[in-house]
Parts: structure tokens; C-alpha cells; sequence
């Protein structure tokens, strides 16, 4: 007998997920929404922000800069509002989810600011949702693949701390759906709305782009289309651009430092988990395993389905495994700054594995039921994990 799921069952779920884990985390830190950005003492001056706010002992969190921009948008200082912010550029390129939540919270009032983060990230978790369906009827997938939405950890994790990963999923898939449709107008505004969440999505975008363009060249002559094509590069090139021209040059950064030799980062990152002299580290090294192991066993599962690659849906498969491919690559090649704990490489490997899921979708593949059993006993152990810790 096989399981059928309506839609209305798949927003059930994502209600009741966000509920445990937003209810669970806002009654933990005590009926304060200002616990999910996880303010630290290294950067948060807890007598001079605009409101008070929870804040703990440390560095913190990427959620207190997210919380600093959504106050104001367009403060080009490096400390104001009590935050100092560690790199303006590099906190700043990212401008898109505290931009929103400084609309919605009507123009960053500072008692709004802390509940609307953790809103439009909810927000957009349910457009997730919503776009996954729609994929999923495009492409005639089958609906119960719509659950392997819900085994996206790191967007659990951008939920419970106020970070980017979460709106930035929202607006790619949101991209990929028109462009398979061929709106390439609002392919190209939800694609720079992608870019100006989260600087790497272009990993993402690039190869869309690249083949849009030369389809338009070689087939359609329907040249406006290479401007609406161009228009996130343009964008994000120019607020980079803007965000420099308006910071002290020895703030300026590279996100090379982010990159390596091949596998070494992910090397390393392992060997620091090693130290297992605390029950705390002991759990981390379980989750990091448990994580990589669920990342590896996705990987396999994608690259059968490539290989296989079915006719049907081609024109579909092939711009989406590019994507898969290139990212896969950049995997590779990062550093031990983001394998060093499971909070950085689950978080940014969202919109990859995403993007490995719709690649499942478009060639019906199934991901077994041992995988499901893992991902579900995963979901379980990654909310309590998320709402004991601050």
C-alpha cells in the first residue's frame, strides 16, 4: 500500500516542526526572542543596545550581526547599537534576510526586530515548502518526495539562530521554478534576492545563467532576456562594490580564507572534533559523524540518479546536476573553518543538498526506507539538540 500526502499534510508538518522547535527554543531562553541571534559578550555590549536582549558569555553567534543589520540596513559603522561587527563587507553582502526584517519590523524598531528575525525565517521555511510543490507538480514528480524537505538540517539550525540559510533556500528554489517555467523576470529578481542572502549561492545561479544565456544566444534571439540574465550578477557585484566604497579598506576581506587543499579542511575538521574529554564534546563528535554519514549516503543516492539520467525531465537534470557537480567540487575544497563543527557545513550545505533533492524529484528516485528511518531519527535528535542549547 502505498502512502499519499496531500498538501495540506506537508504544511501539517512543517507547522508542527517549526512549532516544537520555535515554542521549545522561545521557553527555554525564558519568553525571549532575542535568545535566537545568541549574542556573546565578545561583540555585544549589553548596556548599550537599543532594547535589552539575551546575551551570553563568548563569541556568540553569525545571528547578533543578522540582528545589528536588521536594526539598520545601511550603517556602514563597525560599532553601533552596542554590536561590534566583526567584518563589515562580509556581514554586510549578506544584507537580504535582516533587509526583510527590517520591512517587516517597520524600519528596524528595535522591539520588533528580535521576533520578526525568527518570523521571516518561518516565513520563508513554508515558501520552501510551497516552491518544493510546486517543483514537485512541474516536473510530475511524485508528492511523497516532498518529504525529503523536511531532512534539510542546517535550515533547522538557521531557524533556531536567526540565520540566512532559511530565506536564501526560499528565494533559489523560488529562482529555479521560474526558470524552468521561463519567467526570467522573476527568475532573475527571487536569483538576486538569493545572492544578497548568501554570497555563495552564486555557485548555484552561475551555471543557470550561463546556460540561459547561451540558449537565448543560440535559440530564442530573445535578447532582453540576457539583461534579466545578467541583472543578479549586476546587483551583487554593485552592492559589494557600494559596501566597499563605504568601509575603511583594511576591512576588506577574501573569502579565500575559506578555501583549501582538497579534503584537508575536511580532515582537519574531523581531527578537531576529536577531543572527547567533556560530555559535550563526546555529543558533538556524535553529531558530526551522524551528520556526515547522512551528507555521504545523499551523495550516492544523487550521483545513481545522474547517472541514470532519464530522458524525460532532461532538459531539467542536466542544468541541475551542473549545479550538484560544482558544489559537490566546492565541498571539497573548504577549509577546516567550516568542518570544524556540524553548526557551519550542515548550514551551508542547505541549498547543495537542496538542490540534490530536486535532482531526486525530477527522476522519480526514491531514497529507501533506511535513509527516511536515519533522516527521521535525525529530525528527532537535531530538534532537542537545538532547543537544550542556546
Amino acid at each position: 500500500m502505498k502512502l499519499k500526502w496531500n498538501t495540506y499534510q506537508f504544511y501539517g508538518v512543517a507547522v508542527l516542526l517549526m512549532i516544537i522547535l520555535i515554542s521549545g527554543r522561545f521557553l527555554v531562553s525564558g519568553n525571549d526572542f532575542s535568545y535566537f541571534f545568541v549574542a556573546g559578550t565578545d561583540f555585544v555590549e549589553p548596556s548599550k543596545t537599543v532594547t535589552p536582549i539575551v546575551v551570553q558569555q563568548g563569541q556568540g553567534y553569525d545571528g547578533q550581526f543578522f540582528y545589528r543589520y536588521a536594526l539598520n540596513p545601511f550603517d556602514f559603522s563597525q560599532t553601533n547599537y552596542g554590536i561590534k561587527v566583526d567584518l563589515v563587507p562580509y556581514r554586510m553582502q549578506r544584507i537580504g534576510y535582516p533587509l526583510l526584517v527590517w520591512l517587516f519590523s517597520l524600519g528596524g524598531n528595535g522591539v520588533l526586530v528580535p521576533f520578526f528575525l525568527v518570523f521571516v525565517n518561518m516565513l520563508a521555511y513554508l515558501g520552501i515548502l510551497f516552491f518544493t510543490q510546486r517543483f514537485i507538480k512541474f516536473s510530475k514528480g511524485r508528492e511523497i518526495q516532498g518529504l525529503m524537505t523536511f531532512f534539510l538540517f542546517g535550515i533547522y539550525m538557521s531557524l533556531a539562530r536567526d540565520l540566512s540559510e532559511v530565506t536564501e533556500l526560499f528565494f533559489f528554489l523560488g529562482a529555479v521554478y521560474y526558470y524552468f517555467n521561463k519567467d526570467i523576470v522573476k527568475f532573475s529578481l527571487l536569483a538576486a534576492m538569493t545572492v544578497l542572502c548568501r554570497e555563495t549561492s552564486v555557485l548555484a545561479l552561475a551555471p543557470l545563467i550561463l546556460i540561459g544565456c547561451f540558449n537565448t544566444i543560440q535559440y530564442s534571439k530573445k535578447y532582453l532576456n540576457l539583461f534579466w540574465f545578467g541583472l543578479p550578477v549586476f546587483i551583487f557585484i554593485s552592492w559589494k562594490w557600494f559596501v566597499g566604497m563605504h568601509v575603511e579598506s583594511e576591512q576588506l576581506i577574501s573569502g579565500s580564507g575559506n578555501l583549501g587543499m582538497p579534503f584537508v579542511g575536511l580532515y582537519h575538521g574531523f581531527l578537531g572534533n576529536l577531543d572527547i574529554s567533556t560530555t559535550k564534546n563526546k555529543l558533538q563528535l556524535i553529531f558530526w559523524i551522524l551528520y556526515f554519514v547522512w551528507q555521504c549516503w545523499l551523495i550516492i543516492k544523487v550521483i545513481s540518479a545522474i547517472r541514470k539520467n532519464k530522458q524525460q525531465n532532461r532538459h531539467i537534470l542536466m542544468p541541475l546536476s551542473v549545479i550538484y557537480i560544482t558544489w559537490l567540487t566546492f565541498a571539497v575544497f573548504l577549509s577546516a573553518a567550516i568542518y570544524i563543527d556540524d553548526w557551519s557545513f550542515v548550514r551551508v550545505f542547505s541549498l547543495w543538498n537542496m538542490t540534490g533533492i530536486l535532482i531526486l524529484i525530477v527522476s522519480r528516485n526514491s531514497t529507501g526506507n533506511a535513509f527516511n528511518i536515519y533522516s527521521c531519527i535525525l529530525i528527532v535528535l537535531t530538534l532537542g539538540r537545538l532547543i537544550i542549547r542556546p
